[in-house]
């Protein structure tokens, strides 16, 4: 993912809607497992996103996805 500050790697569980984000490709793919962890544990009815420190619950359906990271890291 290109258009912010430093390049981001992305992970996405198609199942589950989850996604990960992170600067290199194993905290990426780390940050969906904890995003899918929050998703099994809670309600179940949406998926997350995991961001390098944060994880929300996915709004970004809606909303084009680059938009959606750039919003939360305040570039957008």
């Amino acid at each position: 993912m290109y258009d912010l500050e430093e390049p981001l790697w992305t992970a996405e569980d198609p199942v589950t809607e989850c996604i990960g984000f992170g600067y290199v490709e194993e905290e990426a793919f780390g940050n969906l497992v904890s995003a899918v962890t929050r998703y099994e544990n809670g309600p179940g009815e949406r998926g997350y996103r995991k961001l390098p420190g944060e994880v929300v619950r996915r709004t970004d359906v809606d909303e084009g996805l680059i938009e959606a990271v750039k919003r939360v890291f305040g570039r957008g």
